[in-house]
């Protein structure tokens, strides 16, 4: 997927869950993070994991990532879910990236 970044394709996967959850969410992350939450995604997804767990909790933050690839399979990325959970545990982003098939 030439074009497309992780930041804007996990946006788009956390707006298909709905304004309720997406903004609540941003808000809170924006907050924690100091900027906006899928930018932070895309340099240090281990941030972008602790602010998430700070937020809503452990649980209901693995709970949103495994929403979050429901929606990103729905949309055509095929990606394995302990993959993809266990990309977020890095401070880089190369194995996120290669988690969605961005690389």
């Amino acid at each position: 997927m030439l074009g497309v970044n992780v930041g804007d394709l996990l946006r788009k996967a956390s707006e298909a869950l709905g304004p309720s959850i997406h903004d609540v969410l941003k808000f809170h992350l924006r907050k924690n993070l100091g900027e906006d939450p899928f930018l932070v995604v895309e340099k240090n997804p281990r941030r972008f994991l602790d602010a998430l767990m700070l937020t809503a909790g452990s649980e209901n933050a693995v709970v949103y990532l495994k929403l979050l690839c429901i929606q990103l399979n729905k949309m055509g990325i095929n990606i394995n879910e302990t993959e993809f959970i266990n990309a977020f545990k890095e401070r880089k982003p190369d194995k996120l990236k290669k988690a969605l098939g961005l690389t």
